[in-house]
């Protein structure tokens, strides 16, 4: 793979790459792209040729065309760094979403809070689960208070129908 980053490292050849990455070419109309000579235009697509990444047709006069399959080395070398880059930038969103999320739970907490409890002094999620606790055990009390009345209820009616 040091061929592929000795090749790449002149910009003229990454001129070449980007001007065969367009259309095939002969090294007169890449001369003429790059605004090099055909001579030295010869020594860059050779060194690119030595790396695998161009190749020439075998016509009377070459034609030359990149060849992708050599680029793909480099491609999982950088994409190495590009991914461990997008992982970081990833955690940092993570957690502004989290920080985000957060506060627009306690938002819907405190609303939630009022709605249970007009006189609520709910903040965020726990104060919310306390204010919950309180509602259930103030249900499951009257609940079981009027269970209880009407239990009493039926069984003194029960008692009076018997009586009779």
């Amino acid at each position: 793979m040091s061929d592929i980053f000795v090749a790449i490292a002149d910009p003229k050849r990454r001129e070449i790459l980007e001007a065969l990455a367009k259309e095939e070419q002969t090294i007169a109309q890449l001369a003429k792209t790059i605004g090099e000579t055909p001579a030295a235009t010869t020594k860059h697509v050779a060194i690119l040729k030595d790396a695998s990444l161009v190749k020439a047709s075998r016509a009377k006069v070459a034609v030359y065309s990149t060849n992708p399959k050599a680029l793909k080395p480099l491609g999982v070398w950088v994409a190495k760094f590009a991914g461990a880059e997008i992982s970081a930038e990833l955690g940092v969103r993570a957690e502004e979403l989290a920080e985000v999320a957060g506060e627009y739970i306690n938002q819907g907490s405190s609303w939630l809070g009022k709605k249970l409890n007009p006189k609520s002094k709910v903040k965020n999620v726990d104060d919310l689960l306390k204010e919950l606790g309180r509602a259930l055990a103030d249900v499951k009390k009257n609940t079981e208070d009027e269970v209880t009345e009407k239990v009493q209820t039926a069984v003194k009616e029960v008692k009076s129908r018997v009586k009779r």
